[in-house]
């Protein structure tokens, strides 16, 4: 497991990443920062270097069981004082401070997953190693010129202190580091002998053995990054001439000491450089004689004491020889004065160059070499440079471990070697000539012995400068400078092997475009004046003399091979060369010459341009040359390389002729004449014809060489966006009649013959020993091979081994492995499915527009299709799942540059893709590859299973997902994305997630990736290792952020895929799963047990993400961080899985109050990532829009929570607590006792006072007319935005269907490009500001919520009540106003919320009596009721908004009317109607629309509205509104509706209940009219007595009643419907008059129509036959009455009684 922070325990985190930021992030800190740590840290820095060891009085104080800790005394019980005793043995630590580390350790051990006594030991090598780091940059920084002086001067004062009061030798601060080394090393010879005895008593076949040997290998790694860290210091003291001849002596005594070579032999190197360097400086602390008795004391060491590493002490010797030789030619001042007997006495053969001859002889640069492979830059697979660097390197080894040595040490080494280099070429130019001239008389007189040290010193060179431009620059940039005189010495008369070694350090030369176009230059004999002249006479390495070995060599090969078994299918081949096959070393030369072209070729785009038109010798055409004829194995990958550099601009003249010479080479087809091939007819394509591919696949490295051949040249370019082109040409003659095939012969190369061969137990050689693999000594040596502790569910355990990182075969398998992957890739993601999208619904021609003949053809040919079917192949699959399962183990102890990271990258990545494209695969591009019956003949079966999903493939392979969980703690941060982008998608997957299961005969759903993630034995590491991503401190790259965002993004998708069902992300957060049920865990882990994912985001959320400035200022990364994490929360208390437990857990945190006292207020000019809202025309063109719409979703979701937190109280009776939330929401807050004030409820209204601007005008548009844009729309939440690259897209495809078109001019187009980026701009820009309303609109809506919730739920204070809802109003009222006119959905959310308020007030006394706060009352609601009147007449408001005004407009009405009734006011009523009067009769017409053609409840409450209004009118007997009313004939339409309604429920066509909904207001409404003369006049006239005759209600049967049939209520319906109708008759004759004869004739006759009814209504009630009254709902009485009432009005039963006549004549 890896360690990540302790921080929370250990200061020194802190300490060790301040003064590393001092390199870093320079800018980031100051100098008073670092200077007050360094000053609060000094005594822990002083006593780093002296671990108070083991005595026997802390022994026998910790025996008493009592001791004093952290200023507590403590208790200790027998185990802790054993476990004490423990500690203190393995570490040889003073027993005191072992128990305190244990101490410690308690805390750390559930967030470690450790014992106590390993946590403890691990703290305590973490803050060594901490210090130590933290010295490190100390000394190191103030040697840094890119350091702000500042601190550097503070860093200098530091070490001032730190190296103050020393002795010189042992007792110096130098010694003291030294001895710490020799501490160091003490207990890493510990833990092997340690390592060595677990294996020989067979605890390597015991449980546990796996997390052992782990544990084991962090406490390596801890003590080798120690000792590195110590021989830093020491290098850096050197350089700051703290050290003296003693400490060197040490050292050298010290490397004597080794038997075996290992890393802490390398350590040693720089810091003996150094002192080599600062004793043989031309200010040497030593006087000159001194240097030289020194210089002949280590000579006669040389001569004398042997060491065991015999060429690492001859290198020593050499780097002394070389620096004092420098010394000796330019020697100090001081060298005058010496003695002269002692100077004289130098003797340049004796002293200079016999010992250097010896030192080479015994094998210096042999070593140099090794160590220069060990630290350099080389990670490419090149057989012929490996094979000959090994044999130049001889006896010396090579460092096992290299891959702990870190990048800031192996800079250091390199520095090293750097100066070596220029040092050597100035001081021992006789040596090097020395070297040569004897090679090369050695090689004319054909020795059997030859020296090829200068070979080795190249290689050197080579391997230190490869893939540095920058340092290589000093080889070029001076053509009077001894470097570059060294390339014109090294360039001439060379011998075979020098040329080889040559051409190698010429390509490591010409890394970077600067380089290669000086190494062209120089290849070219383009030098400086006067030195062509020099070279007069000279055999020299050009291009000249490159192309004619190359030319040569061609020839030598002899014939080309011919293909086919007869003549007829192609010209004759030539007459036969008489040839013999080139020497193995002209081979060589040739293989260094082809990758010098390739490196310089992929670097120069003129070297590139000039190789490939250079008309004297077509580089290409020599190489396809050289393939066509017996090629030596050797020369393939290097040949393949070059070949594959032409390819790096992605020109596709040189892409189209590279094509088809491949395939002239690999298949024998003769395509049309080019450059590179010779013309010829085409031949049937067999699956024989492809003996050349054949035959590099038994080959490793030329099959790996052809696959990024392959890559280059399926790999689109940069800039294809559109992907839009086949990768290969179609008119290519493997596209005829004859071979449709596309490209797959390539594809099932790559795929079946190469990638599948790459599974371990193919490709490994046979296995070791069992306990060598599994030794943790081995770590530190040659191999690391652990089991595997991945499980193939929760018990059956996986015994394949993993392969050592550091094996170099398993370095090549993984190159091979990365080669075939970035070809799968290439193929993947070149196939863009949104073009087939893009054909449907853009409008766009895409068959036109695309670059490829055909969307169809584009689709079936493009070599996706082929790879998707081998992927989905089991052996394929297996390979993949093999890379990321192996990966998992071996992935933190890779080499440096090792591909091991990229293969498992690109693994994870195709996986990725694979889950992308499969739906498309499978729906549409498999069908038309199948429907091709030609190109399937022709396709060779793939063979073996397959899957029918890559979910499918994973649920045999369920390990795989908790291998990908893994990665989050091993690997770099791009694995870890990567893994958990995967992850999310496999989350939300049904087949995964919802996978059919029986258990117990019943069929059931299970979470497969659950059940894996919460049964494996890795389950705890998954789960610390996202607390550990979680709990990493940002940083400035934002990797760290990156990784964060994605596992939040995962536990969302999570969540939101499963909301009412246990899912991974509840195992993840800390949840113990049982049944379907999800509880806190308290074991490690969990939530219970306070160290959990979950309590990791409550600590993020819990923090300031606002920047501590004059200015509040939001940061971007820290907002969307923020808000991702009250994402999570938000779901988990929402869910009725965990809402319980989570309020519990928030509500033991204090989370509403910590975060409510945290609300800042936000303004116009609060800075969201650098800009402000206000005046900034860019804003809602950068980030900066979204970091403002984060906010407030997470504003959103505190106010959604705090509404939950309330109610739940409320609903248990926690009224105190409920009652002290109140208080913090109105702004003050208990916190100890103490009040402190806060932001209220009402202040987080702020944000609305951010009015997102109009969105401007569409731009003028003159070429992209007719775009459908719909395919770049995606949902972001409830808002449609668009995405800018599917937009670009499709405004490319427009562009590039008007050129195929030829209506694109030239000149025109800068016109049309313009024109593109304003589309994509005003898109862009209309996207955010939707964005930003959507965000807006929810934090409203959520304050809204939460003020109903408090009103509810909360306790107040009748007079704090009607304050706070009176403040509310004044709050909400302007923004009410404006928002009808431009914002409706915010309008209904504070609509709502102000009908809300309303119907909270009380319209009494208390409120509206007199005084300041009765007006203030009048005020806010007579605003309100105004504001309402005005909105209902917005041509923007809609049926809902309206009904919430109406309901507003109604309770203000009825409030004022009724508070006139109780307290004699009038004022409210005679402003209400002087505003309706200056609203106008719009209000009205609107208002009559709604009642008689609203929707829903609208038309009701409308009718309400129009109720009071009337009432209003009547109280003050004006008419205005009635008359308003008759002049938009809106009683005739409600009568007439009326009538028509009964009819039809009377028929019962309508639904009775929705049916007497209206009826009732509405007849309540004509009653209301009718109560006045001239109401009831207008009533009448609006055709009443008519209508109701119309509706057939009283020729109905009451008995049948109305309603659906069996309704128990629908003859009591009947009755009320009836009773309603009667009131309005009667109110109506009653209003008339009893003078109106014309109404009273009216109302006899309307009784004459129902007597019928009448008189079944007076049986019914006299109880006389028929159901008694309760059947027919209750007591009819006030229906008789009404009856009695009516006929006494009109005289009905006098007039019944008159002579015959009139109306009643019979």
């Amino acid at each position: 497991m890896t360690i990540f922070s302790l921080s929370e325990l250990d200061h020194t985190v802190l300490l060790e990443t301040l003064v590393s930021a001092t390199s870093t992030n320079p800018s980031d800190i100051s100098a008073n920062d670092v200077g007050y740590q360094l000053e609060s840290s000094l005594d822990e820095l002083k006593n780093v270097l002296v671990i108070p060891p083991k005595n026997d009085a802390s022994r026998q104080q910790v025996k008493t069981g009592v001791l004093e800790i952290l200023d507590a005394s403590y208790k200790l019980n027998d185990q802790f004082i054993e476990a004490i005793i423990k500690l203190s043995e393995d570490l040889n630590l003073d027993e005191v401070v072992a128990a305190t580390l244990l101490l410690q350790g308690q805390q750390l051990s559930d967030r470690l997953d450790r014992d106590v006594i390993q946590s403890a030991t691990f703290l305590f090598h973490r803050r060594q190693l901490n210090l130590l780091q933290s010295l490190r940059i100390i000394f190191s920084a103030p040697l840094d010129e890119n350091v702000d002086p500042e601190i550097a001067a503070v860093l200098q004062r530091a070490i001032e202190v730190l190296t103050q009061d020393r002795k010189e030798g042992e007792g110096s601060y130098y010694g003291a580091c030294t001895k710490a080394m020799s501490v160091t090393r003490s207990y890493l010879q510990k833990l092997r002998e340690k390592d060595a005895n677990a294996i020989q008593l067979g605890l390597h076949t015991q449980p546990g053995w796996v997390e052992w040997i782990e544990d084991m290998h962090i406490q390596l790694k801890f003590l080798t990054d120690q000792h590195e860290a110590l021989a830093t210091i020491l290098f850096c003291l050197a350089k700051h001439k703290r050290a003296a001849l003693a400490n060197f002596k040490k050292l050298l005594e010290t490397m004597g000491t080794f038997e075996d070579y290992s890393i802490l032999i390398a350590h040693h190197l720089p810091p003996i450089y150094a002192l080599i360097t600062m004793l043989c400086s031309n200010d040497t602390p030593l006087p000159f004689s001194k240097v030289i008795h020194l210089h002949r004391d280590l000579l006669k060491m040389y001569q004398e004491s042997r060491w065991p590493l015999r060429y690492v002490q001859a290198a020593i010797i050499l780097w002394w020889v070389t620096e004092f030789n420098g010394l000796c030619n330019d020697p100090p001042a001081s060298a005058a004065t010496e003695v002269a007997d002692v100077t004289n006495t130098l003797d340049y053969i004796k002293d200079v160059y016999q010992p250097s001859k010896r030192a080479l002889k015994e094998g210096a640069f042999e070593y140099m070499l090794a160590l220069a492979t060990d630290v350099g830059l080389v990670n490419d697979l090149d057989i012929n440079r490996d094979n000959l660097r090994e044999f130049l390197q001889g006896q010396a080894k090579q460092l096992t471990e290299s891959h702990l040595l870190s990048e800031e040490f192996k800079k250091l080494v390199i520095i090293q070697f750097e100066q070596f280099v220029d040092s050597f070429i100035a001081n021992m130019a006789d040596i090097l000539k020395d070297l040569k001239t004897k090679e090369e008389e050695a090689v004319l007189l054909q020795q059997k012995e030859v020296e090829f040290d200068l070979e080795r010193f190249f290689f050197i060179i080579s391997y230190i400068y490869y893939g540095r431009s920058d340092a290589a620059l000093t080889f070029w940039n001076d053509p009077e400078s001894n470097l570059y005189g060294f390339l014109m010495w090294a360039s001439s008369n060379l011998t075979p092997l020098m040329a080889t070694v040559m051409s190698y350090m010429l390509a490591s030369f010409s890394f970077g475009e600067q380089c290669s176009a000086h190494a062209h230059k120089f290849l070219k004999e383009e030098f400086a004046p006067g030195i062509a002249r020099q070279r007069r006479g000279m055999h020299y390495l050009s291009w000249g003399s490159i192309f004619q070995r190359m030319e040569n060599y061609v020839t030598q090969l002899g014939n080309i091979r011919t293909q086919g078994t007869t003549g007829m299918y192609r010209p004759p081949p030539p007459p036969p060369i008489d040839a013999t096959e080139p020497l193995l070393e002209t081979t060589l030369i040739i293989d260094a010459h082809i990758r010098l072209i390739g490196r310089i070729a992929q670097e120069s785009e003129e070297a590139r341009s000039w190789l490939y038109e250079n008309n004297s010798f077509c580089v290409l055409e020599a190489l396809f040359q050289t393939l066509e004829r017996r090629t030596p194995t050797q020369l393939l990958a290097s040949i393949f390389y070059a070949v594959s550099s032409f390819l790096a601009g992605k020109k596709e003249e040189y892409a189209k002729n590279i094509w088809d010479a491949i395939d002239h080479w690999a298949f024998g087809i003769y395509p049309q004449p080019t450059a590179l091939v010779v013309a010829g007819p085409a031949i049937p394509f067999s699956g024989t014809d492809i003996q050349n591919l054949d035959s590099i696949k038994l080959s490793i490295y030329p099959s790996e060489a052809f696959t990024r051949l392959l890559v280059a040249l399926v790999k689109p370019a940069d800039d294809g966006l559109l992907n839009d082109k086949l990768p290969f040409p179609e008119d290519n003659p493997r596209f005829t009649h004859t071979r449709p095939t596309a490209i797959d012969p390539y594809v099932d190369f790559v795929l079946r013959d190469i990638f599948r061969a790459t599974l371990w137990q193919v490709f490994s050689r046979p296995k070791e020993d069992a306990n060598a693999l599994n030794s943790a000594s081995v770590y530190m040596g040659n191999t690391m091979n652990m089991t595997s502790v991945l499980a193939n569910g929760a018990k059956k355990k996986d015994q394949s081994v993993a392969p050592n990182p550091a094996d170099p075969q398993s370095i090549i398998r993984a190159h091979v492995q990365l080669a075939c992957l970035q070809f799968i890739l290439a193929c993947l993601s070149s196939f863009n499915e949104d073009l087939i999208l893009y054909a449907e619904r853009s409008g766009i021609a895409v068959d036109t527009a695309i670059r490829s003949s055909s969307l169809k053809t584009y689709a079936s040919l493009h070599p996706s299709a082929r790879v998707m079917e081998h992927l989905l192949s089991e052996k394929c699959i297996t390979v993949l799942f093999e890379i990321i399962k192996h990966g998992v183990v071996t992935l933190n102890n890779a080499p440096e540059g090792s591909p091991l990271a990229d293969t498992v990258l690109m693994a994870i990545e195709v996986l990725e893709l694979m889950s992308q494209l499969q739906s498309t695969y499978f729906n549409i591009v498999r069908p038309l590859v199948q429907g091709d019956e030609r190109r399937r003949k022709n396709l060779q079966l793939i063979g073996g299973n397959t899957f029918g999903s890559l979910e499918e493939a994973i649920l045999y392979n369920l390990d795989v997902v908790v291998c990908l969980g893994l990665f989050t703690e091993v690997g770099d941060a791009a694995i870890a994305a990567a893994a958990l982008r995967l992850l999310e998608r496999l989350v939300v997957t049904p087949t995964l997630i919802q996978a059919p299961e029986v258990n117990y005969g019943r069929p059931m759903k299970r979470n497969r990736i659950l059940n894996i993630m919460e049964g494996h034995p890795d389950s705890k590491r998954v789960q610390f290792g996202f607390i550990h991503r979680m709990e990493t401190p940002s940083e400035e790259s934002g990797v760290v952020d990156l990784i964060k965002m994605r596992i939040l993004g995962l536990l969302n998708a999570s969540l939101d895929a499963s909301p009412s069902e246990t899912c991974v992300a509840h195992f993840l957060l800390g949840f113990a799963i049982s049944d379907g049920t999800v509880e806190l865990s308290t074991a490690q882990g969990g939530i219970g047990s306070g160290v959990s994912l979950f309590h990791t985001l409550l600590d993020i959320v819990m923090g300031l993400d606002e920047k501590p400035s004059s200015v509040l200022e939001y940061e971007n990364t820290k907002c969307e961080l923020k808000n991702q994490c009250y994402n999570v929360l938000r779901r988990l208390w929402k869910s009725n899985l965990t809402t319980s437990d989570i309020m519990y857990t928030l509500r033991a945190n204090k989370f509403l109050v910590m975060q409510w006292t945290q609300q800042a207020l936000i303004t116009p000019d609060t800075l969201w990532d650098g800009r402000a809202f206000r005046n900034d025309d860019a804003f809602f063109e950068s980030q900066s829009v979204n970091t403002l719409c984060w906010f407030l979703d997470r504003r959103s979701s505190l106010f959604d929570y705090v509404g939950l937190e309330i109610r739940q109280l409320a609903s248990q009776g926690a009224s105190t607590t409920v009652s002290r939330y109140l208080a913090s929401l109105l702004g003050t807050t208990a916190t100890d006792g103490t009040l402190v004030s806060n932001t209220r409820l009402l202040d987080l209204l702020d944000f609305l006072e951010l009015e997102a601007p109009e969105i401007a005008g569409e731009p003028s548009i003159q070429w992209f007319k007719g775009v459908d844009f719909t395919p770049a729309e995606k949902s972001y939440g409830s808002a449609i935005i668009y995405e800018p690259n599917n937009v670009r897209s499709l405004l490319l495809l427009k562009k590039r269907e008007l050129e195929s078109k030829g209506r694109l001019q030239s000149g025109q187009e800068e016109s049309m490009q313009n024109e593109m980026e304003a589309i994509i701009r005003h898109l862009a820009v209309e996207s955010n500001i939707r964005i930003f309303k959507q965000s807006r609109l929810t934090c409203l809506k959520a304050w809204a919520q939460l003020t109903e919730v408090v009103l509810e739920n909360c306790e107040f204070e009748q007079a704090l009540k009607t304050t706070f809802l009176l403040q509310m109003l004044q709050a909400i009222l302007p923004k009410l106003e404006a928002y009808c006119t431009s914002d409706v959905e915010g309008a209904q959310e504070l609509s709502s919320l102000s009908q809300f308020i309303i119907s909270h007030i009380s319209f009494d006394s208390n409120t509206f009596g007199k005084g300041r706060a009765s007006d203030i009352a009048h005020d806010r609601l007579y605003q309100l009721f105004r504001v309402s009147l005005r909105c209902i007449q917005s041509p923007l408001s809609y049926a809902k908004l309206r009904q919430d005004f109406y309901s507003i407009s109604y309770r203000y009405l009825k409030g004022m009317t009724d508070l006139q009734e109780k307290i004699g006011a009038t004022i409210g009523t005679r402003y209400s109607t002087q505003t309706i009067k200056s609203a106008g009769e719009r209000l009205l017409e609107v208002v009559c629309s709604d009642a008689y053609a609203g929707e829903g409840a609208c038309k009701n409450v409308a009718l309400l509205l129009l109720d009071e209004l009337v009432a209003l009118g009547m109280q003050e007997g004006n008419g205005y509104v009635v008359e308003a009313l008759v002049r938009n004939n809106f009683l005739v339409v409600l009568v007439d509706t009326i009538s028509v309604l009964i009819n039809h429920l009377i028929m019962s066509t309508v639904d009775a209940d929705s049916a007497l909904a209206f009826l009732k207001p509405s007849m309540g409404f004509l009653l209301r009219v009718a109560q006045t003369k001239a109401g009831a006049r207008h009533v009448i006239n609006a055709r009443l007595f008519t209508g109701l005759k119309g509706s057939r209600l009283f020729e109905y049967d009451p008995d049948l009643g109305i309603g659906r049939v069996g309704d128990p209520k629908a003859v009591a319906k009947y009755y009320e419907l009836l009773l309603w109708v009667l009131r309005v008759v009667t109110c109506c004759i009653l209003s008339k008059g009893p003078q109106n004869e014309q109404t009273k004739k009216l109302g006899r006759q309307f009784l004459e129509d129902t007597k019928n009814v009448a008189l079944t209504v007076f049986k019914r009630h006299a109880n006389i036959r028929g159901p008694k009254p309760e059947a027919v709902g209750g007591d009819l009485r006030e229906l008789t009455d009404m009856f009695v009432l009516l006929m006494s009005l009109t005289g009905y039963i006098e007039a019944r009684e008159e002579p015959a006549g009139g109306i009643w004549q019979n």
